[in-house]
């Protein structure tokens, strides 16, 4: 009874990013990324980027603030954000990969034809303006972590690769909130 109610609970933090045999996230509120956004009147409290942190990892004019995950179980899917400062030319996220997960993707939310909001792989990557910056964060630009190879609690930490088209490669650590 104890696990189906923690079950339950955790669930309610994932909606759309909990275990899904289909990748193509249907099911999403129009209020927001639902398991990633507002949701609404929801009760829960979105951590919001901390864009002021000292950067917790840099490369080649890139700096990444603030890598923080939702929590998770062992199968489900969780999503990553943080903050990406660049003070160099422009550049795009890639590719982000993490032994956490079967598959990392890089996604967006966008508004579909029926007005509902949902979720989508990235194509060609998220851009990262010149002299600017990019938040990932729930409903918008975030790293996804499809079928997770362990369960993701609060205060854990492990270990993201973010490839960069220009500056190359960088390892952070993210904290799950």
């Amino acid at each position: 009874m104890f696990r189906y109610i923690v079950s339950v609970l955790i669930m309610l933090t994932l909606v759309a990013c909990g275990n899904q045999s289909s990748m193509n996230h249907q099911g999403m509120h129009a209020e927001g990324e639902a398991g990633h956004g507002d949701m609404g009147n929801s009760l829960m409290s979105m951590p919001t980027p901390n864009t002021d942190a000292t950067p917790s990892a840099r490369t080649d004019g890139i700096g990444i603030r603030d890598p923080w995950a939702r929590m998770g179980m062992t199968g489900d899917n969780s999503a990553a954000y943080l903050y990406v400062t660049n003070d160099q030319g422009e550049d795009t996220l890639v590719q982000a990969t993490s032994s956490v997960a079967k598959s990392v993707e890089l996604h967006t939310v966008i508004k579909g034809d029926d007005g509902m909001m949902k979720m989508r792989p990235v194509d060609g990557g998220i851009p990262i303006p010149a002299q600017g910056n990019q938040t990932l964060k729930p409903g918008s630009y975030h790293i996804m972590l499809i079928g997770l190879t362990r369960d993701l609690k609060k205060g854990d930490t492990f270990e993201v690769q973010l490839t960069f088209k220009t500056a190359g490669s960088v390892t952070v650590t993210v904290e799950v909130r």
